[in-house]
């Protein structure tokens, strides 16, 4: 796979500084954010993302990982996108 044209991790310092509009972005683009804790923008073809998200039950709480003490996670998924993160958004 090519490198991505961009990656948001909610887990890095950097993220923070674009968090509400990247967020208002995801959903424009259909990706629920609330599990979702990384995702990474790829343009081959058509403009794709990988979506990594943690594990929730039905009320919306996290799984955590009785091996590690951490929240568990899902295999990420593709979602296809309309158009790739506009360049203000775009963290290098």
């Amino acid at each position: 796979m090519s490198e991505p044209v961009t990656v948001w991790d909610g887990r890095e310092r950097a993220y923070d500084r674009i968090r509400e509009p990247a967020m208002e972005w995801l959903e424009a683009q259909g990706i629920p954010v609330d599990p979702a804790y990384r995702a990474e923008f790829y343009l081959v073809d058509v403009p794709f993302a990988r979506v990594f998200t943690y594990t929730q039950d039905d009320q919306g709480k996290r799984h955590i990982d009785p091996a590690t003490g951490e929240p568990a996670v899902n295999e990420p998924y593709v979602k296809i996108l309309s158009e790739l993160p506009p360049d203000e958004l775009r963290l290098t």
